[in-house]
């Protein structure tokens, strides 16, 4: 949050803000999805106490064909729901380190310069886009990415 208001205060570009912007709104949501959560410690505690011994008394129970037959169907659109998941996780983290590398190349078709941009708007105590450091910041930034 600090960047994006420096960057405001420094009348950056829309587009150099909006690299932070991603990584503020996930801190943002996140901090929000948990206050609840830990709120309700208690409740949640007893609830998954609750789920654990009902999980126990179906385990225990006479078979049902019609019983199994849903739980089977609904075991089935979970693993779907999962897989399907699991693939847009995986393009997300494919395409993340080429996004500014895709950005670069079309700068550059633009207007025949070359432009280093990093992912993350980040400060560094040093030059982070001279061409020595640029590799490894590059690479670092993907890498805690």
């Amino acid at each position: 949050m600090v960047y994006v208001i420096s960057g405001i205060a420094q009348k950056k570009k829309l587009i150099e803000l909006s690299y932070a912007l991603p990584c503020v709104t996930i801190c943002w949501l996140g901090n929000t999805k948990i206050v609840p959560v830990i709120a309700n410690e208690k409740s949640i505690d007893l609830l998954i106490n609750n789920i654990r011994q009902f999980e126990t008394e179906q385990k225990n129970r006479p078979s049902d064909l019609e019983v199994d037959k849903i739980i089977k169907e609904e075991d089935d659109y979970l693993n779907k729901t999962i897989r399907v998941l699991y693939i847009f996780y995986i393009v997300l983290l494919a395409s993340f380190p080429f996004i500014p590398l895709v950005l670069m190349l079309l700068k550059y078709l633009e207007t025949n310069e070359v432009e280093l941009i990093l992912p993350f708007l980040v400060v560094y105590p040093f030059d982070a886009f001279d061409i020595k450091y640029y590799p490894y910041v590059y690479l670092r930034q993907i890498w805690s990415g």
